[in-house]
């Protein structure tokens, strides 16, 4: 296949766009979409290869997925075993055998899988997860198996009835993207990993190819094109947001920015850059190694420029090293390497699952570690929705239980909770709390803001349109006392003058509604998940340095202050007289870096009795 430049630049473009997302560099807040671009490329040359195997009458569906392996696998195996001996060394007890576990699944390509059913790649928890980028790599494994399946038996097909072939291929492909239409909403984690809502994206790869020779263009009009759809992929890293569903619709813009790009086929000479075509060159190895570079300086805090430039050094340093020493040595593409060394990670990968000592562990690290563990595993889902009155993104939140939740008891003083994780976190709380002569109702949405027109993730928008339109002007007269709790630093596409003039609205419409209302004010959010920072201080947490603060939080306190009337806002930034860790249980008063454990937050409804809130 002759080499193509405008293939070489896609790379780059795609792995600088990821690598600068990753790592958070300010304008690439939209770079998770350089995968997109990923996938369109490989699916454009897997059918270059299989369709090229066809015309030359030599395709063997073994020897394409052997080829495949030499070039994925040895590169992907080193990186593992590494993973495995860095992480004997710097994590310990229950992180260490995560670490394991998801090198484990990365090695046999069902991380996309397994990662789907344990969480969401934009949870702030998958910012620790080590391994985590491999999801991708086992969705193209995945596909490498399936395609050459796929289109096999219609290689007569390809031969004498090319156009047809070409509209089967495109059936597929609408097939799989109207899934991923219907699922994105009840369903986005699948939507997110799986292979079948995003083959769609490999196949339109393969339709650039069968294309290409069928676009008649002006050199002009092939230029402008080009143009743009190069301004479309970088301005998809400005634009594009975590909070925005995907794959969706919005994949439209870098998936048919990259088809235009390969199928249009030209060879402009800016396109051979040096810099750029080097980065092509290395960008599948720069893209293994610079994640867990990320990882392992954010667990030690270590998450600041210029600190990161470091890690951001080690991942080229690494990836060059890689594409020499690996990729371009036949030694490591041949059978008699791989299979024994992936044997051996696979092999210890499972004893660090199951044995994760290290010569370094002490009691707080256990501390620390196990206590995180364990909360994630048995506590979260009880102490967030018990009584199924919490919907958010995850697939284990996604019914609400409206004649549970929104039950008036008229004999009672009736407590309404209402807001997103933040309310829902305190359910548990005050739901013991409460006295005989108390009832609690609860409206907990995540990923939107309780506003009276609200916008955000599709369940929790249903759930508040319903609290607005139907519930509250039927039963306001029985509502005693309204708690709102909410996390307002989520990105959900407002800016602040927007949050202000739609509290407002709602702090108006509560008035008007003579709703007895309170605002529990933000709270405070830490630079990583409060344990680890526990870890750092050896538990000494009384006083915790500023550093350790995120200043968005005190900013957002403070902003809220300045126009929620004093009296309805109750403000628990910094709440005096909170213990960070339970001394007795060692149960820490946060479990990531803003949400409350039922330690801290049986505190916080403390608080508010005391003071006779609630």
């Amino acid at each position: 296949m002759k080499f193509r430049y405008d293939i070489g630049l896609l790379r780059a473009i795609a792995v600088l766009s990821v690598l600068l997302y990753h790592y958070k560099v300010p304008g690439f807040g939209g770079g998770f979409s350089g995968v997109d671009v990923f996938f369109v490329i490989s699916g454009f040359l897997m059918t270059k290869i299989i369709l090229s195997g066809f015309e030359k009458g030599s395709f063997s569906v073994w020897s394409f997925i052997v080829k495949r392996a030499k070039r994925i696998v040895p590169p992907l195996v080193v990186l593992g075993f590494c993973l495995l001996l860095i992480s004997s060394l710097l994590f310990f007890g229950n992180t260490h055998s995560q670490n394991s576990r998801n090198i484990f699944v990365g090695l046999t390509f069902i991380s996309n899988i397994y990662f789907w059913l344990k969480q969401s790649y934009f949870d702030s928890d998958a910012q620790s997860n080590i391994f985590l980028h491999s999801w991708s790599l086992s969705v193209e494994w995945q596909f490498y198996m399936l395609y050459p399946i796929l289109l096999y038996p219609f290689k007569k097909l390809y031969f004498h009835h090319k156009k047809w072939f070409t509209a089967g291929l495109l059936t597929f492909t609408a097939l799989s993207f109207s899934l991923c239409l219907l699922l994105i909403g009840k369903y986005s984690t699948f939507t997110f990993y799986m292979i079948p809502t995003r083959a769609w994206e490999m196949t339109l790869g393969g339709l650039a190819l069968l294309y290409s020779d069928h676009i008649k263009l002006k050199d002009t009009a092939r230029r402008i094109l080009i143009i743009l759809s190069f301004g479309i992929i970088l301005l998809c890293n400005v634009f594009l947001k975590e909070s925005m569903p995907w794959p969706s619709a919005y994949t439209l813009f870098p998936a048919i920015a990259t088809f235009l790009i390969i199928a249009l086929n030209t060879n402009y000479s800016w396109y051979q850059n040096k810099l750029f075509q080097f980065v092509g060159k290395i960008s599948y190895s720069l893209y293994l190694w610079h994640w867990p570079f990320y990882v392992i300086f954010r667990f030690f805090l270590l998450d600041k420029y210029p600190v990161l430039l470091i890690p951001i050094a080690l991942s080229f340093i690494c990836a060059i090293l890689s594409y020499y020493l690996i990729e371009q040595k036949e030694g490591f593409g041949r059978m008699r390497f791989i299979i024994p060394t992936a044997l051996v990670s696979l092999g210890c990968a499972l004893v660090f699952f199951y044995k994760p000592a290290n010569a370094f562990t002490n009691s707080v690290r256990v501390f620390n570690d196990n206590y995180k563990a364990y909360y994630d595993k048995y506590d979260q889902l009880d102490q967030f929705n018990a009584h199924s009155c919490f919907v958010t993104s995850d697939e284990q939140y996604t019914k609400y239980d409206y004649a549970n939740c929104l039950k008036v008891d008229v004999a009672k003083q009736n407590i309404l909770l209402l807001g997103d994780s933040h309310s829902a976190e305190l359910s548990k709380s005050f739901r013991k709390s409460l006295s005989p002569d108390q009832h609690l109702l609860e409206v907990s949405a995540g990923m939107t803001f309780p506003f009276l027109e609200p916008k955000g993730l599709e369940r929790s928008v249903t759930v508040l349109r319903h609290f607005y339109k139907e519930f509250l002007p039927a039963q306001k007269q029985h509502i005693n006392k309204l708690f709102i709790s909410v996390h307002w630093l989520m990105d959900l596409g407002y800016s602040k003058p927007e949050i202000k003039t739609h509290i407002q609205e709602l702090i108006q419409y509560l008035e008007q509604n003579n709703i007895n209302y309170y605002f529990i004010g933000q709270t405070e959010k830490y630079t990583a998940p409060f344990p680890k920072i526990a870890l750092q201080l050896d538990k000494k947490v009384d006083q915790i340095p500023d550093m350790y603060y995120d200043q968005n939080g005190a900013e957002m306190n403070h902003f809220l202050m300045s126009f929620i009337p004093k009296e309805r806002y109750i403000n628990v930034y910094k709440l005096p007289g909170m213990r960070k860790i339970d001394q007795q249980s060692n149960m820490p008063y946060m479990f990531d870096n803003n949400h409350l454990t039922e330690y801290g937050a049986d505190q916080l409804t403390a608080y508010l009795i005391r003071n006779k809130y609630l």
